[in-house]
């Protein structure tokens, strides 16, 4: 504890583990930054709701894969242009339908080919096109994604052992009558 002014600080250090239980509601306010590193793993299980706010930028960088499950529907809405760049495959898969609307101009590109939908019409541009030709559609890597972990549960604290009350009135009357009342008084005694 640095109570110095200009140095003010609470420095709190676990040799090992450290729980914290809350039985109700708890608060944080941090006035400025918040730093937080984890050098394994980080579980979190939110039973109800979780609500983020971003007034500034969001970032994030995941060196291996990221897996993103939603039970039930995932809806994205961008105020301006939702960019995907993807090194080697984009596979989308529908297990009905997929709808892709553009307002003014939709294109599909690849190679030196392709098809470009818009309001004067249809345009196919492409070294040879093939209609009702054979060959087959292409199938992409399809979804291989891994559900995440559930966090260890907080240990129960431990119960310390009551100390020995001394009866203040026996204390008085052994300080009268000179007698130790603990290992060290007896130990000084003699």
């Amino acid at each position: 504890f640095e109570d110095q002014a200009g140095k003010e600080e609470i420095y709190v250090h676990a040799q090992k583990d450290m729980n914290l239980l809350v039985e109700n509601d708890r608060k944080d306010d941090i006035k400025h930054d918040l730093h937080l590193d984890v050098t394994n793993e980080r579980f979190t299980h939110i039973k109800a709701n979780d609500h983020l706010t971003v007034d500034g930028e969001s970032r994030h960088h995941t060196k291996g894969n990221q897996t993103v499950v939603t039970d039930a529907s995932l809806h994205l809405k961008q105020g301006n242009g939702l960019l995907v760049d993807a090194g080697r495959e984009i596979h989308l898969k529908g297990g009905n339908k997929i709808v892709i609307e553009a307002g003014a101009e939709l294109t599909l590109k690849a190679g030196g080919s392709f098809i470009k939908i818009d309001g004067s019409g249809v345009s196919i541009v492409g070294s040879k096109i093939n209609l009702n030709s054979g060959g087959s559609a292409g199938s992409g890597s399809g979804y291989a994604g891994s559900a995440p972990l559930l966090p260890g549960a907080v240990e129960a604290a431990t119960t310390l052992e009551a100390p020995t009350m001394i009866v203040w009135a026996q204390q008085l009357e052994a300080m009268k009558g000179n007698v130790p009342v603990c290992e060290v008084c007896q130990e000084h005694k003699q």
